[in-house]
């Protein structure tokens, strides 16, 4: 009925798996410490996989109403939130607020938060530290990443470019910051960026992938129902660095190729396939 996992204790010489639910910071996590130092954290195994199936969009079952009750119990006896979004308008937290579930205000420029500001950046930080949100789902932009706008920069002025690029940076350097705070709290991430984009080769990226438990996953957003035009679905090639592959599991289905696939060119339909 529980799962055991080992992580981490710091000591020189020696590497445990990180997994969720492991550190003290977590009302999911019951410890037992070990004479020899390494310590196990067990977690009911009904409720993290009600977990992963809520954030992966399957929802609670009717049989699982117990599971549930347990998972919102332990949540506000600790005042953490379930989700947090940054770069983002309220999508996943806005369909598991309507279930019951406590959580974080989305911050972006659509919900009147400007995260490239020192204020707002602020902002999302202490609100981190408030909630202690579970996940937080990271959707930084990638124009200046995007190889689709790389090979049509020449066609912009000096100026934009570097402004442009400038701003994406401080985007994701954030987006870096906050997921590093999530891995050393052991709560969890999710960072999205088209596959291709060229965010993945930056310093503060690669970092990222070297902390304990983060790996990169690649997921076809057609098999989730991605379409931005009556003729059918786009691929959209992702990534996702996450340090809980629990939460990437659901989505992880390769293109059947079974189906035709509509480009996407042009801007309307990226922002479609952008806000999806």
């Amino acid at each position: 009925s529980e799962v055991r996992v080992w992580y981490n204790d710091g000591k020189a010489g020696v590497s445990w798996l990180r997994e969720v639910f492991s550190v003290d910071a977590s009302p999911f996590s019951k410890f037992a410490e070990g004479r020899d130092g390494p310590r196990m954290a067990t977690v009911p195994r009904r409720i993290r996989n009600e977990i992963a199936r809520t954030l992966g969009g399957r929802g609670i079952r009717a049989g699982n109403r117990r599971t549930r009750r347990d998972i919102l119990k332990l949540l506000k006896s600790s005042g953490h939130s379930l989700v947090m979004e940054l770069f983002s308008s309220p999508n996943v937290s806005k369909e598991l607020e309507r279930r019951g579930y406590p959580v974080s205000p989305s911050l972006d420029l659509r919900t009147g938060c400007d995260l490239d500001t020192e204020k707002g950046r602020s902002l999302a930080l202490d609100m981190m530290e408030r909630d202690k949100p579970e996940v937080v789902i990271l959707s930084s932009v990638c124009k200046a990443f995007s190889v689709a706008r790389v090979s049509s920069w020449h066609r912009m002025d000096q100026r934009q470019r570097d402004e442009v690029e400038q701003e994406c940076l401080r985007f994701m350097a954030f987006c870096c910051q906050v997921a590093e705070k999530q891995v050393e709290r052991g709560r969890r991430f999710i960072l999205e960026q088209p596959a291709s984009a060229l965010s993945w080769q930056l310093e503060c990226v690669k970092h990222l992938m070297s902390l304990p438990g983060v790996q990169m996953y690649k997921i076809d957003q057609c098999e989730l129902g991605l379409q931005v035009s009556p003729e059918g679905l786009s691929r959209k090639p992702t990534g996702l660095l996450s340090n809980d592959p629990m939460l990437i599991r659901p989505m992880q289905r390769p293109c059947r190729g079974d189906h035709v696939h509509v480009p996407l060119v042009g801007g309307a339909n990226t922002r479609r396939a952008q806000h999806y």
